[in-house]
């Protein structure tokens, strides 16, 4: 089977805060963890229940950085995990600055590769 994605994928369980990006919502931070992340995109453990096409803004605590790496993106999809309270949510990020991005890259690589 052939690999279609443009980035690695890492799963790693670094902190991390998402808001809702829409005014209509709630805008309280939620802390939660992420299942994986590369330079494309990042999914994480929800409580509340999250829409594809939803905007997202993200804060990612990446190990040995002073502050955290802001990105906003949409959720691409949600998943409802049977019998547990916790459910998943896949982001595409699409606004990143182009050196936060570079931050998660170097560690996705460094950790990843090695």
């Amino acid at each position: 089977m052939k690999e279609h994605r443009k980035f690695i994928r890492l799963h790693a369980p670094i902190g991390l805060v998402y808001r809702y990006a829409s005014r209509h919502k709630s805008r309280k931070a939620r802390p939660t963890l992420v299942r994986n992340l590369s330079g494309g995109g990042v999914s994480f453990v929800v409580r509340d229940p999250l829409r594809a096409g939803e905007i997202v803004e993200l804060e990612l605590q990446i190990p040995n950085l002073s502050e955290p790496v802001r990105a906003t993106g949409e959720v691409v999809w949600f998943r409802q995990a049977a019998g547990h309270a916790a459910h998943e949510a896949a982001v595409r990020f699409t606004d990143v600055n182009p050196v936060d991005l570079n931050r998660i890259l170097e560690y996705v690589y460094a950790v990843g590769i090695g």
